[in-house]
This record gives C-alpha cells, structure tokens and sequence, in this order.
C-alpha cells in the first residue's frame, strides 16, 4: 500500500499554483476519465467499468454526507478490486 505522502497524479500542471489556478484542490474526489455513450433512453449511460468508477465516488460522497447525521446505523464504504 503505497503512502498518500507518496501519491502523485499527473494533472497536467507544472506547479501547484497553476494546479490552483486550475481549481485543483488537496482532498478533491479523482476518478478517470472515460468515454461513454447516451443511451436511446437519454436517461441512461453506458460506459466501461462506470460501476466501479462511479461506485467508489458516490460510497466516498454519501459517507461524508452521512458523517455529521445523526442516524443509529454504522456505515461502511467498501471497495474492492477484481471481480
């Protein structure tokens, strides 16, 4: 497991004042990016891996909605990899 001290992803950015001009911030959510294609039901999308992808982002955003709730369950978020 590597360290998040350790982590690094590349945004294109030479500095981090221009990884701030370009709105990046410590903490924000990262997810891929990844073509995907409107469905006949414009309501539905269709993309590689989007459940994965997508799965671990709105697990990350519901646990940070529901941590100042007062609520009498107790919540994981749980990602995995391979299937």
């Amino acid at each position: 497991v590597v360290d998040i001290k350790d982590m690094f992803i590349d945004i294109g950015a030479s500095s981090k004042e221009e990884a701030l001009e370009f709105g990046v911030r410590p903490g924000d959510q990262v997810v891929p990016f990844f073509e995907f294609q409107t469905m006949k039901n414009e309501k539905l999308l269709l993309a590689k891996a989007w459940d994965n992808r997508i799965g671990c982002a709105i697990a990350i955003d519901v646990l940070e909605q529901l941590q100042n709730q007062s609520h009498p369950n107790i919540v994981f978020g749980v990602g995995t990899v391979q299937e």
